[in-house]
């Protein structure tokens, strides 16, 4: 690997980590860096990798099938138990419905990621530093989607 400045690591090992098929160990090896500087990396407080991976990784329709699923069992429990429904099971109800109308409104950041990188990957090989700064502003806009969940 040619001679990367701290930051051109970060960034490269945080591409590997997105994609999810290796080991931090594995990307510490790859982009020459100590395991200890990896985890750090991983764990930051601030980017939160393993966040945004999550959240690239799980697609929102999954998530609202959970959520459905989750609604519908608690809309049984209710009609089974209308007499005895206590405000927790209704508090639950209500928030689960608040998250899925959110999630049905807002663009997530798995999807703004794959768009990002599907634009990044297509103007790589025609204009590599205009990509670069691209890549760089989707980074801002992925980290402050981050910071509102």
């Amino acid at each position: 690997m040619a001679k990367l400045t701290k930051s051109e690591k970060k960034h490269y090992a945080e591409e590997l980590f997105m994609r999810g098929d290796l080991t931090q160990a594995e990307i510490a090896k790859i982009v020459d860096v100590s395991d200890n500087t990896m985890s750090k990396w991983v764990n930051d407080e601030v980017t939160n990798w393993k966040l945004k991976r999550k959240s690239f990784l799980v697609t929102k329709p999954q998530i609202i099938r959970r959520i459905l699923n989750v609604l519908d069992k608690l809309s049984e429990q209710a009609d089974n138990e209308i007499e005895s429904v206590d405000t927790k099971a209704a508090d639950k109800f209500i928030k689960f419905a608040v998250a899925l109308k959110k999630l049905e409104m807002d663009m997530g950041i798995a999807e703004i990621m794959e768009v990002a990188m599907l634009i990044v990957n297509f103007i790589q090989p025609h204009d590599p530093k205009f990509a670069g700064d691209l890549s760089g502003w989707f980074d801002k806009l992925i980290k402050e989607r981050l910071k509102r969940y």
